[in-house]
């Protein structure tokens, strides 16, 4: 690859990483940090899995995994198809929920989860890694939001457990590192609201 290509390819990552920026402006996270951390410990995380059998991480990888939130956000799908291109665009979609399915019953929320899944898995095998690392770094204890109660937190490990068996299959390491870090926000819940849990092995 050229100079000027490379440099062309940097150049739209930018554009989609600016536009990222524009979307997550004044958001933070559960740990209070802002939003557009994320973002990029999702694409630390991605970069060391994907390169691990000699891959190289392109511009269209490193724009989807930054801005793969936008669309849940509010961000336009037809400004990022106009910044990103349309399979740039159709990667993040389909990592997004459907705003056409309700979520706020337990059953609306499984059915959003696995239409994800389902258009996800219609995407290349990269695009199934963007959301384990995704599911990853959601799962770090610190990101545990300060106003969830114990069924928030089994909520939310049964969901990231849901895409762990439906997307972790083609990548081995990942799917080890993510069980791990389930693990432990597991013990971490279940000592916060002074739950015994069997499964662990010990009282927390």
């Amino acid at each position: 690859m050229s100079h000027a290509q490379r440099a062309s390819e940097h150049e739209k990552y930018l554009r989609v990483r600016r536009f990222a920026r524009h979307v997550h402006r004044g958001e933070t996270r559960g740990s209070g940090k802002p939003y557009m951390s994320h973002p990029l410990d999702v694409l630390k995380v991605f970069k060391k899995f994907y390169t691990y059998d000699g891959r190289e991480v392109g511009w269209k990888q490193a724009a989807v995994v930054i801005a793969h939130d936008t669309i849940e956000h509010g961000g336009s799908l037809l400004e990022l198809r106009k910044i990103a291109g349309s399979k740039v665009a159709r990667h993040i979609e389909a990592l997004s929920y459907d705003p056409k399915i309700d979520r706020s019953t337990r059953q609306g929320r499984n059915e959003a989860l696995a239409d994800t899944v389902r258009r996800i898995k219609a995407e290349p095998k990269w695009v199934h890694l963007v959301k384990l690392c995704d599911a990853y770094c959601n799962a770090k204890p610190s990101e545990m939001k300060p106003t969830w109660n114990f069924a928030d937190c089994a909520r939310f490990e049964s969901e990231k457990r849901y895409l762990l068996d439906e997307l972790g299959g083609p990548w081995p390491r990942m799917a080890e590192v993510l069980e791990g870090r389930l693990f432990t926000f597991r013990a971490t819940y279940h000592k916060k609201f002074n739950v015994v849990d069997a499964q662990l092995g010990v009282c927390v």
